[in-house]
């Protein structure tokens, strides 16, 4: 699974929007600071850029731009709006389908669901 957790700015909290105070990237499991992702859209300053040429690479020698963002937070200058919704992760053929489904089903409802059923009854009848 690939997440970014990220621990709010206690104080800094205003209706929807938030402080962030670190992140974390794909942090073990029952070490998460908060119940919190970062889901990948973001509206940065151009200070993000000096930020990342100071970067040395990190996980699998790449530079990520999760330290980028910590560093912005740990400078008190990132801040976060908290949105609702479903979120999937695409890392996986499944999950990438699994993604699919549900948007069908959320846009296009009941007839949707019933093409997801015959389609797996042909696949079934197929192996």
């Amino acid at each position: 699974m690939s997440l970014c957790v990220i621990s709010p700015f206690h104080g800094k909290n205003t209706g929807d929007g938030l402080g962030i105070a670190s992140l974390v990237e794909k942090p073990e499991p029952k070490t998460e600071p908060s119940l919190l992702t970062i889901t990948g859209r973001y509206v940065l300053a151009a200070e993000i850029w000096q930020l990342l040429e100071q970067l040395r690479p990190g996980r699998n020698g790449e530079i990520q731009l999760t330290d980028a963002l910590d560093a912005l937070a740990a400078q008190g200058s990132l801040d976060g709006i908290i949105t609702r919704g479903e979120r999937h992760d695409l890392g996986s053929p499944i999950s990438w389908m699994q993604a699919n489904i549900s948007y069908g089903i959320a846009v296009h409802g009941e007839v949707w669901l019933d093409s997801i059923r015959s389609l797996c009854y042909w696949a079934e009848r197929r192996s």
